[in-house]
């Protein structure tokens, strides 16, 4: 079972809705690796901006739980 932590925002009190693939995988305890072989594999929607990669917290999760067997 993948135990999630919940990350916050610079404000320090705030969810981020979208992280980088270091937050996810800091988030995940999953490695930046695989975050993003499963950005790669179209497994996990993400935004492009430039040459970073933000991933809706919520998709993981849901990607994550569907996972879970």
């Amino acid at each position: 079972m993948i135990k999630i932590k919940s990350p916050k925002n610079n404000s320090g009190n705030k969810k981020k809705l979208y992280l980088s693939v270091k937050e996810a995988a800091e988030y995940t305890g999953i490695s930046e690796y695989y975050i993003r072989k499963y950005i790669k594999d179209g497994k996990i929607p993400y935004v492009e901006t430039g040459v970073k990669f933000l991933i809706n917290r919520i998709a993981l999760k849901d990607y994550l739980k569907g996972q879970e067997k």
